[in-house]
Parts: structure tokens; sequence; C-alpha cells
């Protein structure tokens, strides 16, 4: 009988590796892009100092593009490699940071650009607001009202004590998820995601997929607070399905 000898690790993937390597080398060579403007990391390689407004972007494929929070995605090569442009904001022009990475590191290579490359801009120009920027830039994109904590309504979303929350009819899970994770699936009912100026986005998404999700945007300082919450809030949902 064959039996499986290992599992298969994305460092095993060498022809992904390679055209990670290969795309960064090219979108540096077309934008003119000096080395000292590359950054290695362990998801794939940050260009630094780009702008769409005096490079030709002759790369970048508009057609293909797919939005996300503070920075969109775009596949640029073979093998799943993707480029994350990062949007204009606080008077930074879009693209100023590009990161190439294989699919599987696409949601941390969005949230390195936004918690490291953006963040520290963030909130230099909007400061202890930054966290209400978050809130209305993720409520603007989906057109989603404030209301009060108890309106039944939905979606909405709150100010509470902790920061804000938003509360989504199930049937937007895998737009919200792709929006600010860069996946359509997750493993787990609770999850965050980095945003910026040490704010994060908390995700708890019931079992089932008729009920409404939640998301918790805080900061850091009130992280254990707000995953505290949600995570009642999951508790309570399992514990009516047990008794219904």
């Amino acid at each position: 009988m064959t039996q499986l000898l290992t599992t298969l690790r994305h460092q095993d993937l060498i022809h992904s590796q390679a055209e990670v390597a290969r795309q960064t080398e090219r979108i540096a060579g077309v934008s003119e892009l000096p080395p000292t403007q590359i950054q290695p990391w362990g998801w794939g390689f940050l260009l630094t100092g780009l702008d769409a407004s005096k490079q030709p972007w002759r790369w970048l494929d508009t057609e293909r593009i797919v939005r996300r929070y503070l920075a969109d995605t775009v596949e640029v090569g073979e093998f799943g490699v993707d480029a994350v442009v990062s949007h204009a904001i606080a008077g930074i022009p879009a693209g100023r940071y590009v990161g190439i990475c294989h699919w599987l590191n696409r949601s941390t290579a969005l949230e390195h650009i936004r918690q490291r490359s953006l963040g520290p801009i963030v909130e230099q120009r909007y400061g202890s607001s930054s966290l209400r920027v978050h809130a209305a830039s993720i409520a603007l994109e989906f057109s989603i009202k404030e209301s009060e904590p108890n309106d039944a309504q939905l979606p909405a979303y709150s100010r509470v004590k902790w920061g804000w929350l938003f509360r989504l009819p199930a049937k937007t899970a895998v737009e919200i998820l792709n929006y600010l994770v860069a996946s359509p699936t997750i493993s787990t009912e609770l999850v965050a995601t980095a945003l910026g100026a040490n704010c994060f986005a908390n995700l708890a998404f019931p079992a089932t997929p008729e009920e409404s999700l939640r998301i918790g945007i805080s900061n850091h300082w009130n992280q254990d607070l707000t995953i505290n919450d949600l995570g009642r809030w999951l508790k309570s949902l399992r514990k009516e399905r047990r008794s219904s």
C-alpha cells in the first residue's frame, strides 16, 4: 500500500517561489526601481517608493484588479503570483507600496502593507481618529448606515465601548472576507486582521450560514474586550441551537 510520506509545504513549491522572484525583478525593471527599494520578507517582496502618476504601470492589468481594504490585488504571473497594490491615502499616491507574493501569502502581504507601510502614515495623519476613519471607510465601501446597537435592521454599524461593531447579514460573509482578509474561507469562527495604525478588524462567523456575522473594529489595547464580546455572542448562538 502506498503511504503519504509528508505534507507538502509552501517552500516545496519551487516554481511558485521562482515566479515570485521573477515577477519582482520584471516589475522593478519596468518601473526603473533601484534594488535599495526592494525589501525581501517571508511572504515575498515589497517594492517601495512607486508612483503610478509618474511611472508607466505596463505590468498592471487593471481589468483583473480585485478590490481589498487599503490595497488591491491583481494576478501578475503564473503559479498564482499576485501583486498587492496600496491605495492612495493620507496624501500618499496609489501604488507607493507593492507586495509581490504567492496567493497563499496574499493575506499576510495585505496585512503587512496596511500595518507596517500605511499604518504609520495613517496614524500620523489621523491620530486618535484612526479607528473612526477605518470604520467609516469600511461602512462607506458597503453602504452601511450607522445605527444604535440594539437596532435589529441589518446591515448596520454602531459605536460601542471598545470601538465599532458591524452587524451584517450572512450572505455578505464571502464578500467581507475577500475585502478585509483577502480569503474567501476561514477555518475558525473568529479571525483578526490588521487594518493599520494599530487597529484591527475582528470577524466572528457563526457555524450556520443563515445567521448574521459581526465585525469588531478596535484598537490593539481593546483587542481582548472585543474578542471576548464576540466570543460571548458566538457562544450564545451555539446555546440557542442546542436548545432549539
